[in-house]
């Protein structure tokens, strides 16, 4: 079975459920009997559907069609880049540097400013992205030379550059993901 395949049966699988355990539900809830009647009392009694009747400061979320169409939108594409990474052979790794948000000067033979750039992320503490924890996605390149021609004519210089970003990870932003998702993911 091609990869193609394997991922449309699994996100078909997915939504399947997802109907089902909406439907089921429904099914549960609203089927006329005594037991469903009692279900949805103790659901509404004392207010617990009104308006402002949640425990605590702060109410819980409300998602209107279009944020629930981009959760399941950056499920799907979050799951497809992980799968095509692992069809191209490639493997992905999550370095927490042990440094704030924004810190570049990493030994230039281990962790390029390059890299950094292409694949940091930072865990935002209290919202200030200056004091969060930095993280970088990369991936293993082994023995790898990345070589550059200074000028026209020349010998190529090459330096020893043991990671880089995964492919494609610049182009994240328009699937609606951020290299967020994969960390916390």
């Amino acid at each position: 079975m091609s990869e193609q395949s394997q991922v449309l049966l699994y996100l078909n699988a997915t939504l399947g459920i997802w109907e089902r355990s909406i439907v089921e539900t429904n099914q549960a809830l609203f089927n006329g009997s005594s037991k469903s009647i009692e279900r949805l009392r103790q659901l509404i009694s004392d207010g617990k559907l009104t308006a402002g009747a949640w425990e605590g400061d702060k109410p819980p979320p409300r998602y209107n069609i279009l944020q629930i169409k981009n959760m399941i939108k950056k499920v799907i594409f979050g799951y497809t880049v992980q799968k095509a990474w692992q069809i191209g052979n490639v493997w992905p790794a999550i370095l927490k540097t042990g440094k704030q948000c924004g810190a570049r000067g990493f030994s230039k033979i281990q962790l390029p400013d390059g890299v950094v750039e292409g694949g940091e992320w930072c865990d935002s503490k209290g919202g200030d992205p200056d004091t969060g924890d930095q993280y970088v996605i990369v991936v293993v390149q082994g023995k790898n030379q990345k070589c550059e021609v200074p000028y026209m004519g020349q010998s190529p210089v090459c330096t020893f550059q043991p990671f880089d970003n995964p492919p494609g990870t610049e182009h994240l932003g328009r699937y609606g993901l951020d290299l967020g998702d994969f960390v916390q993911g």
